[in-house]
């Protein structure tokens, strides 16, 4: 008996020289979290966001009339100025900004470069109906880039056309309407739907969207992630594996590397609960420091790294690229970026929601069955029919995104070999106005070769 209880003792002494989470007193409940960072971050971002566009507006208005060098370079101020509550928001891109389209409405990326410069060219008349009627890669953020920054922010005050001032100011005026819609989605709301705000914070038995607060935790948990990665593996990583700059969200300003800070600055706020220059005690932050407080430091750890790794690259981002020597240090951005999104998928959201549920079919089985449309628009392209070819891939374009997680979590060094793949048919098939039907096809067939040669890997 006398050997048996030192046995045990060893043990226990064992068990206690483990590393452990130490819960803290006082955690707050997921509705608490779920409240506070509606009014903390949400609100407050959306109202920023809608008085930049405001703002942006009137420095258009103001550079139609007189379209001095001053003139746009305060709008080109005012452009950049809105583009950052904008970015941060990209972490919680859920609700009215997703269900009203609102987010394409505003910032599609790539625009339809061929398309905008034709319209400026016509002679039709504008006026807001016919901007509403315009498809969103004609539209938003990035058309008015082009048009107030040409390529690489070379356009003169002088170069602007009295076309080109009258659609940037019908432009301007649908965004600033967007960004008011969304203050109204979340605080009174619109099209006969009950403000969001109260979607969100009224989680619970009888809700339609959630459940229960853990619900809405798991939701915010999933909105910091996606924009972890998609800063990691789209907005860094397709430039720089494509060595291609125009592949960058702000290349005709040459200011991308400014939307990447706000991404991470905006899933730091989204994590911490608060926008700059404000503290809040309730938060996500938290929440997961009172149940494991060594995660917490690892997370906030890792937010220092990937905004030093972001502040290393050379300055424009879309010249580094080309660089090999500075290219390097994008890489690292986009890993330190990757691996922080993985902080948040795997170990914070197994603390805070449980393991990730097993999809009813295998991400592989899903791509493998998706890529049929590859086949299609390959098939489409040899018979020259080349819209047919464009349906045909967007089916397959749209259907990536619902299995892309998966085939990250399988494989991040297939999906970002899918990834680029996926980009050099974007910009031969869908990007031009009339796309070389050869590279095209080259490129549906390589992007056909790189996901049969993933598949096993992924299974």
């Amino acid at each position: 008996m006398t050997r048996l209880i030192r046995v045990l003792l060893v043990v226990v002494c064992l068990l206690q020289a483990l590393p452990r989470p130490v819960a803290a007193q006082g955690a707050p409940s997921e509705a608490d979290v779920a409240l506070a960072y509606v009014d903390n971050v949400v609100l407050p971002t959306y109202t920023l966001l809608a008085q930049r566009l405001t703002a942006l507006k009137s420095a258009v208005v103001t550079l139609r009339q007189s379209p001095t060098p001053g003139n746009l370079q305060a709008a080109r101020a005012a452009w950049l100025a809105a583009r950052e509550p904008w970015e941060w928001s990209e972490s919680f891109l859920f609700g009215p900004v997703s269900s009203l389209a609102l987010d394409p409405a505003l910032d599609s990326w790539p625009i339809s470069e061929d398309n905008l410069k034709a319209l400026l060219a016509e002679t039709t008349p504008l006026n807001a109906a016919v901007v509403e009627g315009l498809e969103p890669d004609v539209k938003g953020y990035h058309s008015l880039e082009l048009i107030l920054y040409g390529e690489k922010g070379a356009k003169e005050a002088s170069a602007l056309t009295p076309r080109e001032l009258e659609y940037a100011q019908l432009v301007a005026e649908d965004m600033e309407g967007i960004g008011q819609t969304l203050v109204a989605a979340w605080t009174s709301g619109v099209e006969g739907e009950p403000a969001f705000r109260s979607v969100v914070t009224g989680a619970g038995a009888g809700n339609a969207v959630y459940a229960s607060s853990s619900a809405v935790v798991e939701e915010l948990l999933v909105g910091i992630t996606d924009i972890l990665n998609e800063v990691a593996e789209e907005k860094i990583g397709l430039p720089l594996d494509n060595r291609d700059p125009a592949l960058a969200e702000s290349w005709y300003s040459q200011t991308s590397i400014d939307d990447y800070r706000n991404n991470v600055q905006g899933a730091l706020q989204a994590y911490a609960g608060a926008l700059p220059g404000r503290a809040a005690a309730t938060s996500l932050q938290a929440l997961v420091k009172a149940k494991d407080p060594a995660l917490d430091a690892d997370i906030m750890a890792g937010f220092q790294r990937t905004r030093a790794a972001l502040d290393a690259i050379p300055a424009p981002f879309e010249q580094s690229v080309l660089n090999a020597a500075s290219s390097a240090q994008a890489r690292a951005a986009r890993n330190a970026a990757a691996d922080l999104a993985d902080l948040f998928d795997n170990e914070t959201y197994a603390l805070l929601i449980g393991e990730h549920e097993a999809p009813d079919v295998a991400p592989a089985d899903q791509l493998m069955e998706l890529s049929t449309a590859i086949d299609d628009a390959s098939q489409a392209l040899g018979r020259g029919d080349v819209a047919a070819a464009q349906t045909a891939f967007r089916r397959f374009d749209d259907g990536w995104g619902d299995v892309e997680a998966g085939i990250r979590s399988a494989s991040r060094e297939r999906y970002r070999e899918i990834e680029s793949a996926i980009a050099e048919v974007r910009s031969t098939l869908l990007k031009p106005a009339q796309p070389d039907r050869a590279a095209a096809s080259a490129a549906l067939t390589k992007l056909r070769s790189v996901i049969d040669t993933a598949l096993p890997e992924l299974r």
